[in-house]
Parts: structure tokens; sequence; C-alpha cells
């Protein structure tokens, strides 16, 4: 841990990107819809937006019945990307494999989703860094280089906003939450432990390079 530092100044400026800011103040959270039995499962499922400079972003948090207002459970945030959530829609089938919720909820543990799409559009979406977390954070472009931080660093950011509220939530082990994601979002993942320690544990599977590659 004596590099630590210095490591992640190398990642920051040669990976990762430099972002503008890495606290925000007057954050506001909104339970939008907490909806029981959710799709016929022992799930409670709660819409969740969080607000600050202008800007709103919703995820998805899912909890066992079982000890919903009884007791706190801990819980894996998945960064969800643009091509796992339009193969696989673990929100819209929460029981399907690629992302479990109903077995994680069985085996009694919470799960929170961030879809990549709702902090900064991706891909075909990718508008140069002129719209979602990118726009209201730093909407001038004008002011990006070569070192300025992209898509993955404000996943990872988004990923330590919902940390934020899980501080506050009562059915949540907030010392406990393990961060999570698929290729892409699994180099997001890395990335928001890295810079988060709040982060207990962090799963990243097939991240590649510049992620978790053992090539």
């Amino acid at each position: 841990t004596y590099r630590r530092e210095e490591i992640m100044v190398l990642l920051t400026n040669f990976v990762y990107g430099v972002r503008p800011i890495e606290k925000l103040h007057d954050v506001s959270y909104s339970v939008d819809k907490i909806t029981v039995d959710y799709l016929g499962f022992p799930l409670i499922k709660k819409d969740i937006t969080i607000s600050f400079m202008g800007f709103s972003m919703e995820f998805f948090l899912f909890l066992p019945k079982s000890t919903y207002k009884k007791a706190s459970v801990p819980l894996f945030l998945h960064i969800l990307n643009e091509s796992s959530m339009n193969k696989y829609l673990p929100v819209e089938n929460p029981d399907v494999g690629f992302l479990p919720i109903v077995r994680m909820a069985e085996r009694g543990y919470g799960c929170a989703v961030l879809p990549t799409l709702n902090v900064s559009p991706d891909w075909n979406h990718r508008p140069n860094f002129k719209k979602g977390l990118f726009r209201a954070i730093q909407p001038d472009t004008t002011d990006r280089n070569n070192r300025s931080w992209g898509n993955i660093s404000s996943w990872a950011f988004g990923a330590s906003r919902i940390m934020d509220y899980l501080e506050t939530e009562v059915d949540v082990k907030h010392n406990k939450v393990a961060i999570s994601g698929h290729s892409r979002a699994g180099k997001a993942a890395l990335w928001a432990a890295a810079t988060d320690t709040r982060f207990a544990l962090c799963i990243s599977t097939d991240s590649g390079c510049g992620g978790a590659s053992y090539l």
C-alpha cells in the first residue's frame, strides 16, 4: 500500500483520466417508486433518483422481501453496461443468469443496478462528452485535454454517488457493499473500488486489457 498514491496518480493521468471534481454538494435523493413482490418474486424494488448540479441519475435497488424493514443486508452494486442491458435485461428479468438478483435475495443479499446510460451515453449514443454527467460537471468541452476523464471514470463516479445514498439506506449494510461490472463496466467497477475505498469488495468480469487482464 505504500505505493498507492503513486500508482493512483499514474492510473489517473494515463489510463482513466482526471476528473474535474471528486466531491459534490447539495445532492438530493428521491425514492420515486417502491414495488413489493416485483414481477411475482419475493423482492422489494425501489426506483431511486439522485440529483445534483441540474443532473438526475436513476438506479434500481432490489432488497429481499424477507428482511425488508427488519434487518439490513449486504449488497452488490452492479454497473450495467449498454450491451448487457440490451442482451440480458436483468431489471426486467431479475431471475436471469447474467445477474441473478432473485437468487441473491434468496441468499440474503440486496442488489443495486446502475445502467451506464443513466450516467453518460456510450458507443453509438456518445455525443462527444456533451450529455449526461459530463454536461453537468464539465459543460465546456473545450476544457478537455488528453488527460480528461471518459465514460469509464464517469460510471465509477456514478457508482460512488450511489454509495453516498446507500449510506443513508437503513435496509443496507453500507460497510458490506461489493461493486461489480462486466467488460468495460468491469473496468469501471475496478476504478470505482480504487477511487472509493468504501466498497468492501470488487468483482470485475472480463474487464480485459486496461482492466484485470491476466494476459
